[in-house]
């Protein structure tokens, strides 16, 4: 009894004591995190210390898009979205030899930055407008302002050294030039998406006129009761038709009717018979659309009456006749509206209504 009663004890004093120091742990955690929270946010990262290790805290505005400049610095530009990182501060950091960064410095130099947390120099121009080539790739990662930063600022201000000499190399002459045409295409927005879409556009805008060019030519012959097309259509006939002779005769004043003859491609004239019939139906649509309209809540009656063409072939013509309220005169219009012709291959008295 004794002895499971010792073993039962030294049991709950173990968990007891494991269940303390777990305990204590977590209160010197929040002792240590309430201390440290007190660190100046005005930097972009801070360190604070939990159970012997370094967590770090990034400013969670900090986006980087470039993998090489996550290699270089996290507190100057990540991108060619942004612009360069130019701080001004009341005292840089000191080196060796006794000298520091000055913010006179950027004046006429809109290519330099600075960055805070490594205390150097970089050139925005070659970070992010730098040419691809190999020769001036190779040459680039051993340039102090793309690479880890210049900071001899004893050297800065020398001929030949420093700020001259970089400004001077092929690199960055490449990248400024880059950069002077990034800013012209953001000027004028002429990117390359703009510039194809912009023909595509205008694609789309002489194609269109084209359309409406013959769809105008062949509402005219509609209108004139004449036939469209004529019995041969080759370049070489004398007469090709009433909507091509026609087509040729403006050809000489008008560069649309001009560019649908000469200057279209073979496959996008859009002068077969096909896209004549398709742009024929659709005006017919919007014909018969229009006159539904003037039908709806008047009086109207259907006639039909039933006719052989010039083939001998029986066809059936439709005319709605309807009255309309004009608001000019106090007695009303009549109006008749032929509506089209339908082919008959049965003429009982049910295949007529259905077709009708």
């Amino acid at each position: 009894m004794d002895h499971n009663k010792r073993r039962t004890s030294s049991i709950d004093s173990y968990f007891s004591i494991q269940k303390k120091s777990k305990f204590q742990d977590i209160e010197s955690n929040d002792t240590n995190i309430d201390q440290t929270s007190s660190i100046s946010t005005s930097s972009s990262i801070s360190f604070i210390s939990i159970s012997d290790q370094n967590i770090e805290v990034v400013n969670v505005n900090a986006v980087e898009n470039s993998v090489e400049n996550k290699k270089i610095c996290d507190d100057i530009s990540k991108s060619h979205h942004d612009s360069p990182c130019q701080p001004i501060l009341i005292n840089y950091p000191t080196n060796e030899d006794n000298r520091s960064f000055q913010d006179q410095w950027y004046q006429d130099r809109p290519w330099l930055e600075y960055s805070i947390k490594n205390d150097s120099a970089y050139c925005y121009y070659c970070r992010h407008f730098g040419s691809g080539s190999s020769a001036l790739t190779k040459r680039k990662q051993h340039d102090a302002f793309v690479s880890g930063g210049f900071r001899n600022w004893k050297r800065s201000l020398e001929k030949e050294r420093g700020f001259d000499k970089h400004i001077t190399s092929q690199g960055h002459i490449v990248a400024s030039n880059n950069y002077l045409s990034y800013l012209q295409r953001i000027k004028t927005k002429q990117t390359v998406i703009d510039i194809l879409d912009s023909g595509r556009a205008q694609h789309i805008r002489r194609n269109r006129d084209r359309l409406i060019k013959i769809a105008s030519l062949l509402l005219l012959c509609s209108r004139q009761m004449i036939a469209i097309r004529g019995h041969n259509e080759n370049e070489d006939s004398l007469n090709r038709g009433n909507l091509l002779e026609i087509l040729r005769w403006s050809s000489q004043t008008d560069p649309i009717s001009r560019e649908i003859l000469e200057d279209t491609n073979k496959n996008a004239t859009y002068l077969s018979h096909h896209i004549q019939n398709e742009l024929i139906s659709i005006m017919a649509n919007q014909i018969r659309t229009q006159i539904s309209e003037q039908v709806k809540g008047n009086f109207f009656s259907l006639m039909a009456d039933e006719s052989r063409d010039i083939s001998g072939h029986e066809q059936l013509s439709i005319v709605i006749r309807v009255v309309i309220d004009s608001p000019d005169t106090k007695a009303d219009l009549v109006k008749e509206y032929f509506m089209g012709l339908i082919r008959l291959h049965e003429f009982d008295a049910k295949s007529l209504s259905l077709k009708i």
